[in-house]
């Protein structure tokens, strides 16, 4: 009989609290802070963060990322071209970069405006439906490590759970406005 690796046992149990979370959860912002932090710790990285993709603006925004980053990343968009996200966000596909000095992806506003320097990163799409909402990503592996395909399991995972929380939210606001306009028409006719 096989042995399954403690490290891994850890994993699965973290990964089942965090898919707990989805139906507990207070609020969506809550839970994916539960994400990224998870994404950070069971990948050993630095730091994490989700960003969605904004219709109208045509570029990604922060969704979730640190606190101490928060007011910084808010209101700022990453572009489609030009950045690791975005290239993810386009293909659909996940995305390892061990050295982001000679990668073109990396979009390196971001480390000029957080006064982070990002040296490698993993990222995965945030997938429903077969669509691409977002994307999950994770910057510096620490002791300089190489970010690996356990790696990008891992967050594909945690990623799905993301997707699906954001959906949610999304489902429920249509429903919500469905709601409205229902009520309305239905005093309309009542006046008529």
């Amino acid at each position: 009989m096989q042995m399954i690796p403690t490290k891994r046992i850890d994993h699965l149990e973290r990964l089942l609290e965090v898919v707990r979370g989805l139906t507990t959860a207070p609020d969506l912002e809550s839970f994916l802070q539960t994400v990224i932090s998870e994404a950070s710790e069971m990948t050993d990285s630095e730091l994490a963060s989700i960003l969605e993709y904004d219709d109208a603006a045509k570029e990604l925004r922060f969704l979730a990322m640190q606190w101490f980053d928060r007011d910084l990343l808010r209101p700022m968009g990453v572009p489609l071209e030009g950045s690791a996200a975005g290239w993810v966000y386009r293909k659909g596909q996940n995305l390892i970069i061990q050295d982001t000095k000679v990668d073109q992806r990396h979009f390196k506003t971001v480390d000029r405006v957080t006064k982070h320097t990002t040296h490698s990163l993993a990222a995965v799409p945030l997938i429903v439906g077969g669509e691409v909402i977002g994307v999950l990503e994770t910057l510096n592996k620490k002791d300089n490590a190489h970010y690996t395909e356990e790696d990008l399991t891992i967050l594909e995972t945690l990623g799905a759970l993301a997707a699906q929380a954001m959906q949610n939210i999304a489902l429920a606001r249509k429903v919500r406005v469905a709601r409205i306009e229902l009520a309305e028409l239905e005093r309309l006719k009542t006046d008529f």
